[in-house]
């Protein structure tokens, strides 16, 4: 038994207290569940073999693509390259013909209520009701999320986008940049832990810009991913931890941000904008 002790004492799986000893004995196979799980719980999003046909056009051909806790992913492709389809189903706004979407180690498929108080989502459209002030639109979505604190997160948000003069305002007479802003608060209101940005910067000026910078590179700080679709290779590597670029309806071009420069990046893109074509189903 002393020299089974001995060996064991070794062992790192070993623990020893000053009340008792315990032995730890792991199978292979309980190693690999917990290296799993580890890695669950650090992958934000998970696609894999995602396809969507529009009629007899493939948009999305088997695409897979991954985003960690705390990374931004930024995504380009030329116009009807799938981007904003692909944010329409991770969103649960639009079904996959096939594939895989799992957000936090959550399937879409079955689980899709849990999962969109888990996303923020900052569309083309602002998608606000414009008879409804500020305050009111971000109290209701806050309220339908169950948003915790809920006055005190609307007068923080609204203070960092710089909306707080006009929350008294209805959506409608406001400017679309402003509505943008509005959306973008919306989008935080419940600390996502996905945040899916379709052209952020659209309709904004650039101080806003400048905001939008702020809190991307505050969310990086945080366990909440980011997947940002924007046509600006400029904010893509700025912003982005790493880029991709869709072509044929899949991730044709990946890359950490820190190893690609706007040149090299133009380059890729037009490469693979000219590559693209659509699927025939």
């Amino acid at each position: 038994m002393n020299k089974l002790y001995g060996l064991l004492s070794c062992n790192p799986l070993f623990i020893r207290t000053p009340y008792t000893t315990v032995l730890v004995l792991m199978s292979d196979k309980l190693k690999t569940n917990l290296v799993q799980i580890e890695q669950q719980n650090r992958t934000s999003l998970q696609v894999s073999g995602l396809t969507k046909s529009f009629g007899r056009t493939r948009v999305l051909n088997d695409l897979d693509l991954s985003i960690e806790a705390g990374e931004v992913l930024s995504v380009l492709g030329s116009n009807g390259s799938g981007k904003t389809t692909l944010i329409n189903i991770i969103s649960t706004l639009a079904k996959p013909d096939r594939g895989i979407v799992n957000i936090c180690g959550y399937s879409i498929e079955k689980h899709s209520n849990q999962i969109r108080s888990s996303i923020g989502l900052v569309g083309h459209s602002p998608m606000l009701y414009s008879e409804m002030t500020g305050l009111e639109n971000l109290t209701f979505f806050g309220r339908l999320f169950r948003v915790e604190s809920l006055n005190n997160r609307i007068t923080e948000t609204a203070d960092k986008l710089g909306i707080s003069n006009i929350l008294d305002q209805k959506v409608g007479n406001m400017s679309h940049g402003m509505q943008k802003r509005i959306a973008i608060a919306r989008s935080l209101l419940s600390s996502p832990k996905l945040l899916l940005m379709d052209e952020p910067e659209s309709g904004l000026d650039q101080s806003a810009v400048g905001l939008l910078r702020v809190i991307i590179n505050d969310l990086k700080k945080s366990t909440c991913a980011v997947l940002l679709v924007t046509h600006s290779l400029d904010q893509a590597v700025n912003l982005g931890d790493r880029v991709a670029i869709l072509s044929n309806g899949k991730v044709g071009y990946d890359q950490a941000t820190e190893l690609v420069d706007i040149k090299k990046l133009t380059e890729k893109y037009f490469e693979y904008s000219d590559q693209f074509k659509k699927v025939k189903t």
